[in-house]
């Protein structure tokens, strides 16, 4: 299969483990630790993650590269045959297997 996989496509398989599917967002949050800019009443984070997506305090320079970073792992997951990438990341069967034996 090539080399490992990087840290933050590890933490995209595992996220997608826990929650199902994944998005941006979610993902930027939970590697970076960047808290969305505002929130939203009566929503959890993770909630407001997955329905609305977010702008991070962060600048834009540092957003916009930490998307193309999440964008890329997130294709060459897709082309391991490791997620079924769309607006959101899913895991396939192989991709679970890979996310429980990554932890």
């Amino acid at each position: 299969m090539g080399r490992g996989l990087s840290e933050l496509q590890k933490c995209i398989l595992r996220l997608a483990r826990e929650e199902g599917e994944v998005t941006n967002a979610m993902i930027l949050h939970a590697h970076y630790g960047w808290k969305p800019k505002r929130k939203f009443a009566n929503v959890s984070t993770e909630e407001q993650l997955r329905r609305f997506g977010q702008i991070f305090s962060t600048t834009t320079k540092n957003y916009r590269a930490a998307c193309v970073v999440v964008s890329r792992a997130r294709t060459r997951l897709c082309q391991r045959g490791l997620t079924e990438d769309g607006v959101t990341t899913t895991l396939t069967e192989a991709g679970k297997q890979v996310a429980d034996s990554t932890g």
